[in-house]
């Protein structure tokens, strides 16, 4: 998987610098999109590389990654704002709960030692 990211990288960068100038639109949601899936090809990468104790911490971050990517798929389809001040808000609420939880989880797990 961290083979196919760096490619996927590589490639992206190569077919995004030939054609900077993004004056087509549905270019530069080709573009959006890329970048957006680079983040989780980055977190499935370093989940391979994590040991077995550690992996389940980076799983919210791969998820969070996942619907980021989800929601510019449903934006470059609808025409909705990618900043829509309700979807920046459940987003901005949807990890504030991740971090809140993986934070409390890891002090629970601290003080058991």
């Amino acid at each position: 998987m961290i083979r196919f990211g760096i490619v996927w990288y590589i490639m992206g960068l190569t077919v995004f610098y030939v054609e900077a100038n993004f004056e087509m639109s549905w270019w530069k949601e080709v573009y959006y999109l890329w970048d957006k899936s680079l983040l989780i090809f980055l977190f499935i990468g370093i989940h391979s590389l994590l040991p077995r104790q550690n992996k389940p911490v980076i799983l919210p971050v791969i998820y969070f990654a996942i619907i980021r990517f989800i929601w510019q798929i449903v934006t470059s389809i609808t025409g909705w704002e990618i900043n829509d001040a309700r979807a920046v808000a459940i987003l901005f609420i949807v990890l504030s709960v991740v971090c809140a939880y993986l934070t409390i989880k890891g002090t629970i797990k601290w003080e058991k030692r």
